[in-house]
């Protein structure tokens, strides 16, 4: 995504990039956020527990624990406050999906 930013910079041109990716190479380039932070521009992130019955030698309960602490309100949080140069990186959104 870096190499993109600095082919962008030097065309002149436009590109989609990652927060946090631009926010690295803000300092090695003169391009603008020009739209940032909409649900159209959703880059979901999951976390997913293997099958047990596949592999059976995974720690699925550890597993679910880090599962259910990520999707939680403390990991929420944590995600939520997460900065780069005070900004955040993260934009969280309510997914309609059950596991």
């Amino acid at each position: 995504m870096g190499e993109v930013i600095t082919m962008a910079t030097e065309k002149r041109g436009y590109t989609l990039s990652d927060r946090g990716t631009y926010i690295a190479f803000r300092k090695k380039t003169d391009l603008v956020v020009l739209f940032q932070g909409d649900k159209t521009l959703w880059n979901p992130y999951g976390i997913i527990a293997v099958n047990p019955k596949k592999h059976p030698h995974a720690k699925y309960g550890l597993a679910m624990k880090l599962v259910d602490f990520v999707t939680g309100p403390e990991g929420r949080s944590i995600i939520a406050g997460f900065k780069v140069n005070g900004e955040p990186l993260f934009f969280l959104y309510e997914s309609t999906e059950k596991r």
